[in-house]
């Protein structure tokens, strides 16, 4: 294993390594902060007011509007939970579902680590657009306090966001050394209080701790802080210093307190294990061999061309001219004899009198310089079309195009010129759920999350097969039109491709296909369920009503009979169903017969007796009936 004086010089080399690197990052840290001052010899004249040009400001700011403002889309192959599911393939049920409560669980323990700090997604976004690089370290919190103490009180404070934290880095402070296949050793160099370095490594700063106490002005001093790891050592150390820049040899070789190491950062059965704490992701190209080139971000093209301060020189000598010439005399006045001409302010529009020998001329006044101008809108299109198009800064449609199509045509090409920052920001995603994957699978544990209704989704460290890891994720833009045009699409494919559903809803941007589904029947079985429930109370309520309009029917036909005249009997087959007598009333009406008074009809109550010849008493040939019966 390396001593801590071989560790101090690799440090010492990768930082002279970086110098160039880290001007160049300087110089596009300063255009995004807008950090420009007027050189000489503009600086010395009273007159001259610095203007500076926000487009380098404007570009990053819509570039990370549109790729951060949406949560990244995890999505895990099923071959990678195998070992959770035994005895099923990749192409199961059962492992889609295991692999689809790992992307849940990971989302929620990312996001519970990002509340540590503010604006983390954006951060990520803000380092891939302006320095083309991503650094962060990845830290587990119960390894981490096991190499460190810290008070019961704030160790249970950290821990109320979970067990994991996230360091993201300013790519100037860490100097990473790759190889063609993956980055080799890593050195993060932090300017901090001995107070801040007391809090940060408790009890491992015992030493600056006793300076502290013995001499209690010493909590504001300030330390470098180096950390560096390897695959087979990790040290920390700080030195003491009053210099802004920890690039000399004094300054990493002088005396120092080690806080940890060397020694391997973390250790499983004896053997360090097969990975970095860190997670770096650099964009660029590869085949430049000044590392200070091999990065493209954003700004690149405006500052090697200078875009920028000859835009700022432009404007600041434009509108300076304007402020110089202020106050410069807009009258002339000629007069032979000396004597003043008389100019009255108190008449509408004023008034001059000179004499035949006096002469007043008044002075044109100019616009801006033209040539000026011009020269400051050339530099301005030269920076917009270096950056990103116009339409993503202020959301407006350019040439004055209206129509919905061709606005969402625009759009779409502005957002695809930010493929490269993209693609850079889900390759650091990727390698920051890798490595959750990782440390919990060689240092032991679980992560445990929650869904929605309190379901609890845990990753065993067993289920864990470090070879067979298998993830992507998707930055998905924050446009309107990109997620209409995505439903239309998916409405297509769905209608007239017969596309698997799940695959629609993963073309959708859903994380969880197989539990949309799943939710999706049941609350389809709940409507049927709740359907059928209110079909019974209809049909019950119907016949109730049938039940009551039978029995009004029934009590109506009762009453018909009770009131119905007795049928005279003769010998059999003669006279049969003939009343006694003709129907001219009854004692219930005291009158004539009243169907209104809820008696039935006279041919139901009486069909015999309802003819003409029985209501008569008299045959067709006026013969008594009583004498032919």
């Amino acid at each position: 294993m390396k001593s801590h004086d071989d560790i101090k010089r690799i440090a010492k080399s990768m930082i002279d390594n970086d110098k160039n690197l880290n001007m160049l990052q300087e110089k596009y840290e300063g255009h995004s902060r807008l950090t420009w001052s007027l050189p000489s010899p503009l600086n010395r004249f009273e007159w001259v007011r610095p203007i500076k040009s926000t487009g380098p400001y404007d570009a990053i700011r819509g570039a990370v509007r549109v790729l951060s403002n949406l949560r990244e889309r995890v999505n895990i192959e099923p071959i990678s939970v195998l070992r959770a599911v035994d005895g099923e393939d990749d192409k199961s049920a059962a492992a889609r579902k295991k692999a689809n409560e790992w992307e849940k669980t990971l989302l929620w323990t990312m996001e519970k680590a990002s509340k540590r700090q503010a604006g983390f997604r954006d951060s990520v976004i803000w380092n891939a657009v302006v320095y083309d690089e991503i650094v962060a370290q990845l830290i587990y919190l119960p390894n981490e306090f096991k190499a460190r103490g810290l008070d019961s009180a704030r160790e249970s404070a950290a821990l109320r966001l979970g067990d994991w934290a996230i360091r993201l880095c300013d790519p100037k402070q860490v100097h990473i050394e790759y190889s063609e296949y993956m980055p080799e050793r890593v050195l993060k160099v932090t300017k901090k209080t001995a107070q801040q370095i007391v809090d940060y490594w408790g009890d491992a700063a015992k030493k600056i701790r006793g300076k502290i106490k013995n001499k209690p002005e010493h909590r504001d001093v300030e330390y470098f802080e180096f950390d560096y790891v390897d695959y087979d050592a990790r040290c920390v150390w700080v030195v003491e210093s009053s210099h802004d820049s920890a690039s000399t040899a004094a300054e990493i070789e002088s005396g120092d307190f080690i806080m940890f190491g060397p020694e391997p950062w973390l250790m499983i059965d004896g053997k360090p294990v097969p990975f970095l704490p860190w997670v770096a992701v650099v964009g660029g190209t590869v085949t430049d061999e000044l590392p200070e080139y091999r990065r493209k971000p954003l700004l690149f093209g405006v500052i090697q061309a200078e875009l920028w301060a000859s835009a700022n020189i432009q404007s600041t000598l434009v509108l300076s001219q304007a402020v110089s010439e202020f106050g410069m005399p807009r009258q002339v006045l000629s007069s032979p004899t000396g004597q003043d001409i008389d100019v009255d302010f108190g008449e509408p529009g004023g008034m001059i009198t000179i004499t035949p020998f006096q002469a007043y001329e008044r002075i044109q006044q100019l616009g801006l310089d033209p040539q000026l101008r011009e020269s400051y809108d050339r530099v301005e299109a030269a920076i917009a079309k270096a950056t990103v198009a116009e339409i993503l800064v202020t959301g407006q449609p350019m040439g004055g195009v209206e129509a919905f199509a061709a606005y969402n045509l625009q759009l779409q090409s502005a957002i695809a010129s930010l493929g490269a920052h993209r693609n850079l920001g889900q390759r650091f995603y990727e390698r920051l759920y890798e490595m959750v994957l990782l440390i919990v699978c060689y240092s032991g544990g679980s992560i445990e999350a929650y869904g929605e209704g309190l379901d609890k989704y845990v990753i065993d460290s067993e289920e864990i097969d470090p070879e067979t890891i298998h993830l992507t994720v998707e930055l998905s833009p924050d446009v309107p039109a990109d997620r209409v045009q995505r439903v239309q699409a998916a409405v297509a494919m769905s209608q007239q491709l017969e596309y698997p559903t799940r695959k629609i809803l993963e073309f959708l941007g859903e994380n969880d296909p197989d539990g949309a589904i799943e939710e999706y029947w049941k609350e389809q079985i709940n409507r049927a369920d709740m359907m059928g429930r209110i079909e019974r109370i209809r049909a019950g309520y119907q016949m109730e009503i049938q039940q009551a309009q039978m029995a009004m029917a029934m009590q109506a036909q009762a009453q018909a009979q009770a009131i119905q005249p007795p049928v005279a009997r003769g010998p059999a087959g003669v006279g049969q169903g003939r009343p006694e007598a003709p129907m001219k009333g009854t004692p219930m009406s005291g009158g004539e017969w009243d169907p209104s008074m809820g008696m039935p009809p006279p041919a139901t109550a009486s069909p015999s007796g309802n003819t003409r010849e029985f209501q008569r008493g008299l045959t067709r040939t006026n013969v008594p009936i009583a004498e032919v019966s």
